[in-house]
């Protein structure tokens, strides 16, 4: 049985956005099993799903570690805490399962903070990651149906933002495309 890391009860199996995760009755914290909480990201937004919010990645940058005294629930060893990016999320990760405990409420915070980081981005910077995407799609690293996928998600929203951005150049663009010869 595994036990919240704050207070030492019993958790509850519930589905969180299709994903099953661990919770604690008593202060309403969320345990994730690696995987799980991307899993239970990409369930909710899905022009969020292509965005990192990887924890697992070995990129010093991305994260501000701190010490904590919480034990994994799943196998009690120790955890440390982190602060992803510029967010003011702090999470905590298990260093021997991967693991991941959010305190109630946080797994919001993420939601909010990938969606905020999306709507500020110029569309150059959307069209960047779309060209990344499709050339890790190009080299067949990662599982194809999500690249395509993460891949098509990028060009919907570059379109989106370059309309928002140019409304007179995307005009122009589908009239040039409606007169086009060929089709």
């Amino acid at each position: 049985m595994r036990k919240c890391p704050i207070d030492n009860t019993p958790m509850e199996t519930i589905t969180l956005k299709g994903v099953k995760v661990d919770r604690c009755p008593k202060d309403g914290g969320l345990f994730f099993d690696r995987e799980e909480l991307k899993r239970a990201k990409d369930a909710t937004d899905e022009d969020l799903s292509w965005m990192d919010f990887d924890i697992f990645e070995d990129r010093k940058d991305k994260f501000t570690t701190y010490d904590t005294d919480k034990k994994c629930p799943k196998d009690g060893t120790e955890m440390i805490s982190l602060r992803y990016a510029d967010s003011k999320i702090r999470i905590e990760k298990c260093i021997k399962c991967d693991g991941v405990w959010l305190d109630k409420g946080e797994f919001g915070k993420i939601i909010e903070y990938l969606d905020k980081r999306l709507n500020s981005m110029p569309s150059g910077e959307i069209g960047e990651n779309a060209i990344r995407e499709l050339s890790s799609l190009a080299q067949g690293t990662q599982d194809t149906g999500s690249e395509l996928k993460d891949f098509l998600t990028l060009l919907k929203l570059y379109e989106l933002r370059l309309e928002a951005e140019h409304p007179t150049a995307e005009k122009w663009i589908r009239n040039l495309i409606a007169y086009w010869p060929i089709h």
